[in-house]
């Protein structure tokens, strides 16, 4: 009579414990990569969206300035002198997971507009975005220059 080999109960319980407690320990840890993965992307495509327009008003496309206005939950694009004074503006989709967390711009408001021919913006300061305990930065100086942080 020839045994048949096999795996007893009790390996079966260790590896399925080992795994278990490898995935305990490793999930958090991956949600939270993902969690900085997304924050950081959203704030490398705002600032790509501020380059845009800046890049925009100083080849005076379309003869005008343009700018960009931070609502707390939405992003908008606009042509003009100002987004109070806009007819027109295209809402950009971010990331809905991604929230602005504070605009602190120089003079108070939500907008930065850049005048045709000029890479200098009207208002100058910080945009935070967050999600949980991750958030980044997002700097536009004086003179029109723009850097992502970590925060």
């Amino acid at each position: 009579m020839v045994k048949a080999k096999a795996f007893t109960l009790m390996e079966v319980i260790v590896v399925i414990g080992i795994i278990a407690l490898s995935t305990a320990i490793l999930l958090p840890y991956s949600l939270s990569q993902i969690d900085r993965s997304t924050v950081s992307n959203t704030a490398d495509n705002l600032k790509s969206l501020v380059f845009l327009q800046q890049q925009n008003a100083y080849s005076y496309k379309n003869n005008q300035s343009y700018g960009i206005y931070f609502d707390m939950k939405d992003i908008y694009l606009y042509q003009g002198d100002s987004y109070s004074a806009v007819l027109e503006a295209t809402k950009v989709d971010i990331d809905k997971t991604v929230g602005i967390i504070e605009v602190n711009l120089n003079d108070g408001g939500r907008d930065i507009n850049f005048q045709k021919g000029s890479f200098k913006p009207s208002s100058y300061g910080t945009v935070n975005i967050g999600k949980e305990r991750v958030s980044y930065q997002i700097i536009i100086n004086q003179q029109g220059l723009i850097d992502v942080q970590k925060i």
